[in-house]
């Protein structure tokens, strides 16, 4: 007789990606991995703020247009409504994404404000549970941290961010 043990599976990271979606392609592709590995059941992405718009305000199309295409057309996105402008980028596939596939978010000043996002995401997630993947600007971080310290300190267990830049 053979037995077999059947070992638990690790539960789900529930995961925020705070994206800035314009510029260059890294975040459709962190986009495309993450919601291959929530259709996996390794993640559960809770909410998708958007930390530098694109000047074409398609930002938060382009996310939606990504989400829906993978079958997530419900996941919360929202916009950076505080930070720089000077970081604002012209995308050439942001658009394209918005114009190409169906998505409903519309432009990003007419998007929610990507803190509110924040807190309704992590308000509705157990103490030590949620994961950020921050790529790009640090905006929409620094903005919840402002706002909402003793929250993030709850409910955020892991903080990981593609950082490149730091100047003096």
């Amino acid at each position: 007789m053979v037995l077999a043990s059947i070992a638990a599976s690790p539960p789900s990271v529930k995961l925020i990606l705070d994206t800035d979606m314009s510029g260059d392609c890294d975040d459709a592709g962190a986009m495309a991995l993450l919601l291959a590995l929530a259709d996996r059941g390794e993640c559960e992405l809770l909410a998708i703020p958007v930390n530098r718009a694109d000047r074409s305000k398609a930002s938060a199309a382009a996310v939606d247009a990504i989400a829906t295409y993978y079958g997530r057309p419900n996941i919360p996105i929202g916009t950076d409504k505080a930070g720089p402008t000077a970081l604002q980028r012209t995308s050439a596939y942001a658009p394209a994404l918005r114009d190409g596939f169906p998505n409903d978010v519309g432009p990003d000043d007419q998007a929610p404000d990507a803190v509110d996002v924040y807190r309704q995401a992590l308000s509705a997630q157990p103490d030590g549970s949620v994961t950020i993947c921050s790529v790009g600007a640090l905006s929409n971080l620094a903005e919840i941290l402002r706002r909402e310290p003793a929250l993030v300190r709850a409910k955020v267990r892991r903080l990981v961010v593609m950082a490149g830049e730091f100047p003096p």
